[in-house]
């Protein structure tokens, strides 16, 4: 008898898959295509109204109109979301990166420290540093270049400024860490550490 209810457990799933594929179909094309394109549009006004935000206060250059960088200039990739992959480009000058008193981890930190990383908002002191003197938009020194894709202009600026640097850097973390810590009475201290 139980062999019977396992044959007609397996006979129902083998009949169940294929009617599952076109039900998986209609749920992607009706719920998930539009939810992306939502977060798509979501993502693509707010790098725009991060653009006009940082002409506004005179700290966008667009990348074409930018012709010499100073010595001692950096380029920053900052990669402010945790899955989208979207890029900013970012121009840190001389005077305001020799102030950090971090070094940019290498890639062998950066594997270490996500391989053993349990906590989302544990942050380099470098990330921090550069999320909270380079890139905020109200506090922050550096120079937008290019928003939504910077990571493209990487390989433009190495070329026609050889000697140039270009660190790539999740600011995504630390600002989550600002925003959980924003009414936290021992912020700075937090903040620090």
């Amino acid at each position: 008898m139980q062999y019977l209810k396992r044959l007609a457990g397996l006979t129902l799933m083998v009949l169940a898959i294929p009617l599952m594929i076109p039900g998986l179909l209609v749920v992607g094309i009706c719920f998930l295509l539009p939810l992306g394109i939502v977060f798509f549009l979501l993502n693509l006004i707010g790098e725009l109204f991060l653009t006009l935000k940082m002409g506004w206060r005179k700290r966008f250059v667009p990348w074409y109109l930018l012709r010499e960088l100073q010595a001692g200039d950096q380029l920053i990739v900052e990669y402010p979301t945790l899955g989208w992959r979207i890029s900013r480009l970012w121009l840190v000058p001389s005077r305001l990166f020799h102030h950090c008193p971090h070094k940019p981890p290498t890639i062998e930190e950066e594997r270490t420290a996500f391989d053993d990383r349990n906590d989302v908002f544990a942050v380099h002191p470098f990330e921090q540093w550069i999320y909270q003197n380079v890139t905020t938009p109200v506090r922050g020194g550096g120079v937008l270049i290019r928003a939504w894709n910077g990571s493209r202009l990487r390989k433009h600026f190495e070329r026609t400024h050889p000697g140039i640097e270009v660190i790539e850097v999740s600011t995504a973390s630390a600002a989550m860490k600002q925003e959980r810590l924003k009414d936290d009475p021992l912020r700075d201290r937090h903040l620090k550490s």
